[in-house]
């Protein structure tokens, strides 16, 4: 088998099976929020011409979201992952910001459905928004997490551990994870924490380093973090919070149950479709409020070890299994 993984450094993962190829583009910040959709369509203009000079190497092109886009994907065995799909993700926008997501990543996502042999929702939830945009045959596949590298830690190093990063013994230590405020409910986030401060909560933030809006005291952004630095923090917190307004299925709160850590998640969220109400953690409203807050407080350490479980389920090289069964088909049609 060989792969070849295209995309930012930031993004690809070594292998031994393969090469990488880096598509780089300049950023545009002075563009603000435009700058990403500036970025993707000259990445997908670098990809286009890769996949035209070199498509016919590759028995399977797997692409995802609103990445490509171009009539000559169709032209190859094309499996396109849909992570979520903008539309759905910038409904409570204003009109303008879901004008301009229709004839950018929306138009995208359509003509990759197009062009695409088989199409893979990650949740049930973006397979049911994206049918109304295609009557090709929709499969669902979770997202998946490397239980071996994601572990809970004995007690004991749990202990030093968050001794280690500066973590109370009497306070209640709560982890967001996301580099979108908005639709990952930072702002969500910080009211739960201004309704907690007399009871001793904390907030970690991973994935955010600066914000316009004023935080307590008791949150902290701690910027992007990967690796083991990052596991260190599921690995010692108490709860993983997601407050999402939108989610096609968030791998952070999978990686949080497969380091022993019970989850709050709104109802927002495709990796509510998985976890049992009370079991592994808390599915709420996020427009309530209040439900965060008794969720908060009615959770316990039987929930740590059930989320392991659970996530145990969705172990990476099980999910992995069944998209190399879906490659091994489409070649052999």
């Amino acid at each position: 088998m060989d792969i070849t993984c295209i995309g930012s450094k930031d993004d690809m993962v070594e292998t031994k099976y393969g090469k990488l190829f880096e598509l780089g583009v300049p950023e545009f910040k002075i563009l603000g929020k435009f700058s990403i959709f500036l970025m993707k369509a000259l990445y997908n203009r670098k990809l286009r011409k890769f996949i035209k000079d070199n498509g016919s190497n590759y028995d399977v092109i797997h692409i995802h979201g609103d990445i490509g886009g171009f009539k000559e994907l169709g032209k190859f065995n094309t499996v396109l992952t849909l992570h979520g799909f903008s539309m759905q993700a910038h409904e409570n926008r204003n009109i303008f910001d879901r004008l301009f997501i229709r004839f950018t990543s929306g138009k995208t996502e359509i003509k990759n459905m197009i062009f695409a042999k088989k199409i893979i929702a990650v949740s049930n939830a973006v397979k049911k928004y994206a049918s109304k945009y295609t009557f090709k045959k929709i499969m669902v596949l979770y997202n998946g997490v490397d239980c071996q590298k994601y572990k809970p830690l004995k007690s004991k190093d749990r202990k030093k551990l968050r001794q280690r990063l500066g973590f109370k013994n009497d306070v209640i230590y709560l982890l967001f994870v996301g580099r979108e405020a908005y639709i990952k409910g930072l702002d969500i986030a910080i009211n739960i924490l201004n309704f907690l401060k007399n009871q001793k909560a904390y907030l970690n933030v991973i994935g955010l380093e600066n914000l316009k809006m004023k935080i307590p005291n008791n949150i902290k952004l701690l910027g992007r973090m990967s690796g083991q630095q990052k596991i260190n923090y599921y690995q010692a917190s108490d709860i993983f919070l997601l407050p999402s307004r939108y989610e096609g299925f968030a791998i952070a709160p999978l990686e949080a149950m497969a380091c022993g850590l019970p989850v709050i998640v709104s109802d927002m969220t495709g990796i509510s479709e998985i976890i049992s109400n009370g079991v592994e953690g808390f599915i709420v409203n996020n427009k309530k409020l209040e439900s965060y807050i008794k969720a908060i407080t009615m959770v316990n350490k039987r929930m740590g070890k059930r989320a392991r479980q659970l996530a145990l389920k969705y172990d990476w090289k099980r999910q992995a299994g069944l998209y190399a069964r879906l490659f091994k088909e489409l070649v052999g049609s």
